[in-house]
């Protein structure tokens, strides 16, 4: 067997904890060492009732679906037992509808807060072994998903479920003294019931249980990549934002405020939470800062953008209707962008929903632009944005953009409504 050619891998019978064919597991060692970048991932979807393994590229995907498949113990204890060659990159744990730990049972709570002890949790010492042996593993993503067909039953105790999982892979990280590069929290996303329209669920603090970073700033010092996604990812940097000046060392931070039931000013309670922190060099050296959804006013929205100012150099916004739609003149917006972020260099602007009048189209509101009749196919106010067609828009000098930076409209890209806007220097 070519080493470089991922093996096939055969459906697996239904007891997770069997070892794989020796023959398999001897091709797969050949197949991971002679790769310089594999990942692991570990998923487990109680949909199906069969496991297999399969390769993608250059990554080592170990997929567990079956529905006697209750704890991340187990699925840990299966990723233990194949092998995981040391010179894997990044660990990824994606748990749908898992419990970790023993649910509501561990740990303790008070008062809707975690109570620390981790180290008695049943995976702290599976975790520390798989991490001990990703030699070169400095790249984490943890990703509990609250299956939206899954309902009350499941998503009340899996949200906090994952608030620990992240913990205990914090504590874990932090014991091992692992350089941690690249961090990506993802939780909570399909819950479905605002706190205050569920009061038969008894949410509480499992809806609003933030992780609780304060015990691993060593780990956190050391992050170049931190994206937070969902629900809970939301309020986890709200209650921990005076620890984004710990990271002295991070360089793109991603922010997704989309899905986020129970909490619908997750964005503005955490842009907030920020402006009230003495910022005044403080701010960690952002380049690249994405921020996908969020309900927050446009002048909250500049306020917190002016925070990364001194360094900020690419700008990413998807599905911001919600901030962008507030602006009387979005614009503005963009003009005072280009103020409170004088080495801006690009912003990406994905399916934005331009404000028009009735009837129209506002292409751009801008003094000089025109109005165009309502393309065909569009949906209420979302503007689809096609590829522009020879005298689709004025002239060029028209379609300048005359901000402080003398930035310029570059173009509208076909099948995404993606406007890219590079301001010149």
């Amino acid at each position: 067997m070519n080493p470089t050619q991922a093996p096939v891998i055969p459906q697996v019978g239904p007891d997770l904890l069997s070892p794989l064919p020796q023959e398999l597991m001897q091709n797969i060692t050949k197949f991971l060492s002679a790769s310089d970048n594999c990942n692991l991932r570990l998923v487990s979807k109680a949909v199906e009732k069969h496991t297999h393994v399969y390769f993608t590229e250059n990554c080592y995907y170990a997929v567990h679906t079956d529905l006697s498949l209750k704890s991340l113990e187990s699925l840990l204890e299966v990723a233990k037992v194949h092998t995981i060659a040391a010179n894997m990159k990044l660990l990824d744990i994606e748990a749908h509808s898992l419990s970790f730990g023993q649910g509501f049972n561990w740990p303790p709570r008070s008062s809707g807060m975690m109570a620390f002890g981790h180290q008695d949790h049943p995976c702290v010492p599976l975790l520390e072994t798989i991490i001990e042996k990703l030699g070169n593993c400095q790249s984490f993503r943890v990703n509990n998903i609250c299956s939206a067909a899954d309902h009350s039953n499941w998503m009340v105790p899996r949200s906090a479920d994952a608030s620990v999982a992240i913990e205990v892979l914090f504590d874990v990280i932090c014991h091992l003294r692992r350089p941690t590069k690249s961090l990506s929290l993802e939780y909570g996303r399909c819950m479905v019931f605002p706190v205050c329209a569920a009061p038969t669920l008894n949410p509480g603090p499992f809806f609003v249980h933030p992780v609780i970073f304060q015990p691993f700033q060593d780990a956190w010092r050391t992050l170049e990549t931190l994206a937070l996604r969902g629900t809970m990812s939301s309020r986890t940097l709200t209650e921990n934002a005076n620890l984004i000046f710990e990271a002295t060392n991070l360089r793109e931070l991603v922010l997704d405020f989309r899905c986020s039931a129970g909490t619908p000013d997750a964005a503005t309670a955490m842009m907030n939470r920020m402006r009230q922190l003495p910022l005044a060099g403080r701010m960690p050296p952002i380049l690249k800062l994405d921020i996908l959804g969020g309900e927050t006013t446009d002048s909250d929205f500049l306020h917190f953008l002016s925070l990364f100012g001194t360094s900020l150099r690419s700008l990413r916004l998807v599905d911001c209707v919600s901030i962008l739609g507030t602006a009387s003149n979005w614009w503005d917006v963009f003009d005072n962008m280009a103020t409170h972020l004088p080495l801006l260099e690009t912003i990406s602007i994905d399916h934005l929903t331009i404000p028009r009048a009735p009837g129209y189209i506002r292409v751009f509101e801008y003094p000089g632009l025109y109005e165009e009749p309502v393309i065909p196919g569009t949906n209420g106010d979302r503007c689809e944005i096609y590829e522009p067609s020879p005298g689709y828009y004025p002239d060029e000098s028209r379609v300048s953009y005359t901000g402080p930076n003398m930035g310029k409209f570059l173009q509208a890209l076909s099948n995404g409504a993606i406007v890219s806007l590079v301001f010149n220097h």
